[in-house]
């Protein structure tokens, strides 16, 4: 161990090399996603908002541009700490969207907010994991809510009936999705746990 290195300089490069860890694993999680999407949409014909493919190709870019930044620009510990938390909130508001048209508090959506929190969980500081996982769950309140009280209106995938289970659309939709899911989840896990 060098005796004369500036604590300073490592805890910047550990940030730094965490962000760029997560910004690649979003960028292969929101690119699965995407692949994913694409195929229901225009290989099994399946009604979904043009929207959904937007925000995954959004989220996906700003998280390959975030990266570059990162490797590329000189920035100094300060910055680079608000941009570790803030690229949560950014990340969050894409995933509250993409929550909104895939169907709310009436399908699987809620699921995809496990990743945010696995990557604050494991990529940040205790009191950032906090604050980013209440945001999250005012999130997704807050969709739920605004959807009780006809406040948006409901952006379903699926028309909503008591034979979901036999609709074959939702069936493939509901078991691709989550499956990438479960995949990626355990990937994340694999990569980032203790």
């Amino acid at each position: 161990m060098d005796l004369n290195q500036n604590p300073g300089n490592e805890e910047f490069e550990n940030i730094k090399a965490r962000l760029i860890t997560d910004f690649t694993f979003s960028y292969f999680t929101l690119t699965a996603f995407f692949v994913a999407t694409f195929i229901l949409k225009y290989f099994f014909q399946i009604s979904l908002y043009t929207e959904i493919l937007f925000l995954l190709f959004s989220w996906a870019a700003y998280s390959y541009l975030a990266q570059y930044f990162i490797k590329k620009r000189e920035i100094n510990l300060k910055t680079l700490k608000s941009f570790n938390f803030f690229h949560y909130i950014i990340g969050l508001s894409f995933m509250t969207a993409i929550f909104y048209y895939i169907g709310g508090a009436l399908w699987i959506g809620a699921i995809f907010y496990v990743f945010i929190i696995l990557y604050a969980s494991f990529l940040s500081n205790p009191k950032e994991g906090i604050i980013i996982t209440s945001i999250t769950f005012i999130s997704y309140s807050l969709i739920v809510l605004l959807e009780y009280f006809n406040l948006i209106p409901y952006k379903g995938l699926f028309k909503l009936t008591s034979y979901l289970y036999q609709d074959s659309q939702y069936i493939v939709t509901t078991i691709m999705l989550i499956g990438v899911a479960f995949t990626l989840i355990f990937i994340t896990g694999k990569n980032f746990g203790l």
